[in-house]
Order: C-alpha cells, then structure tokens, then sequence
C-alpha cells in the first residue's frame, strides 16, 4: 500500500511538471502573484505594516517600495517605471515563519529534497537555467527574466524570492 501511494504521488507530481513549467509568468509565494496590483494586496493582506519612500532603481529604473507584513514574515517590493504608471508586485522575499507557499509547492521549512527534486525535474526544460549553490537554488526562466531563488539552511528552506532574474 506504501509503494503504491509514493507511485501515485509520484506520478501526480510529474503530470503537473508541464503545467509549472509555464507558470512562470505568474510566480506567485501564496496568494501574492508577480505584477499584481497593490489593490489586490491589501485586499488579500491588508495594508503593509510599514513603507519605505520611494526610489529610483539605477540598474533598472524603476520606482520601488517595500512594504513590509512581519506577519507573514514577507517583504513585497512595488514598483512602476514611470510617475504616470500604477505600482505593482515586482518581487517578494519570504523568510522565518512565512507559511505560505510557492506555486511550486514550496515554502519556508520545506526540506531541501523538496527543492532538489524540483530541480531535477526542472534541469530537462530547455526554458528554465537551473543553478546550484552551496546556499541553494534558483529557476530563471530565460524569455521572462523571472526567477525563484531558494535558500536552504540546515537542510530546510530558509528563504524564498520571486522576481526578476540578475540583469
């Protein structure tokens, strides 16, 4: 009975491959998803328990602020290119009792054979860079520039990140 639900799950866990692999476009830790507008976090969240003022990117140019909600143990950075363009999702980094989880099933305290197993799995996709570090992974989906950055401490995921790759 063992063997024959570690094949079904198993075999569940590799039919949904296709379907994470093209998710890339909407990277998500929870129900906060990459280019969401502010509207729809503070519908979800709440209002961040504090904001950074506002500043100008040099790499990127953009406009960014950090709101912050302890807890959820998130960080989400907003950001717009330009004055005239609403603020939106740009990336989130998830730390200490961050419960909730990747798009990929992920979350801070997962064991890092979770994260080993979706690398292995991803490495077949010619649309996903997968690297290994002595800290951790990261999945950068080539065309999007968007990634997932995982590090692992003590055999469990520490810290988790979406947004966009290195420039």
């Amino acid at each position: 009975m063992k063997r024959f639900l570690t094949t079904l799950l198993l075999l569940t866990v590799l039919s949904a491959m296709p379907v994470l692999a093209k998710r890339e476009k909407g990277l998500s830790i929870g129900p906060i998803i990459l280019g969401q507008s502010t509207g729809q976090v503070v519908a979800t969240l709440g209002p961040p328990a504090e904001r950074s003022r506002t500043q100008e990117e040099p790499a990127t140019g953009e406009f960014v602020q950090t709101w912050s909600y302890p807890q959820h143990s998130l960080a989400i950075d907003i950001s717009r290119s330009s004055e005239k363009e609403a603020f939106t999702v740009y990336r989130v980094r998830a730390g200490g009792r961050c419960k909730l989880k990747t798009f990929a099933g992920l979350n801070v305290g997962s064991f890092a054979a979770e994260v080993q197993g979706l690398a292995r799995r991803f490495e077949r996709d010619s649309e996903v860079e997968v690297t290994e570090s002595e800290d951790g992974y990261t999945f950068l989906w080539v065309e999007s520039n968007q990634m997932l950055g995982v590090s692992i401490a003590e055999g469990k995921i520490s810290h988790l990140y979406i947004g966009p790759g290195p420039e």
